[in-house]
């Protein structure tokens, strides 16, 4: 959760020290974050987003913190549903969603290293926006 949260502050570090007039951030920050949203696989499939757009899926902060909070919560996690219900249990046990869901234990450290990578990746492109403002202004 902390390393979502540095990747959150980066990515907001970025949009603040590309654009210099406060609104104007925070008018296109959705744009940004909306996007890398719908990209989680918590809202919609992967599978049933537009192909041509798959490559935002490895932008987005959301899905690598996704995929980390799915494993580390349900890795081993015994579901039990009330015997009241119409509807049979779709799972068993959290592996058995994970393993629906398309997830491994080794996508949590894919995502840690992918949230890290980002977080460094936000800051340089801040650090470069603020350096272009420095050389623009002299």
């Amino acid at each position: 959760m902390v390393l979502c949260a540095l990747n959150a502050q980066s990515l907001a570090l970025m949009v603040g020290a590309a654009i210099a007039d406060p609104q104007a951030a925070v008018a296109v920050s959705p744009l940004l974050i909306i996007p890398m949203l719908l990209y989680t696989g918590y809202l919609k499939s992967l599978d049933t987003l537009p192909s041509w757009l798959a490559w935002l899926q490895y932008l987005s902060p959301f899905k690598f913190g996704f995929e980390i909070l799915m494993v580390n919560e349900f890795t081993g996690l015994p579901i039990s549903c009330d015997p009241d219900r119409q509807l049979p249990c779709p799972v068993e046990s959290g592996d058995q969603l994970l393993e629906y869901m398309g997830l491994t234990e080794q996508d949590m450290w894919i995502g840690f290293g992918a949230l890290a990578a980002l977080t460094v990746g936000f800051h340089l492109i801040a650090l470069i926006a603020l350096h272009l403002w420095y050389v623009i202004a002299r």
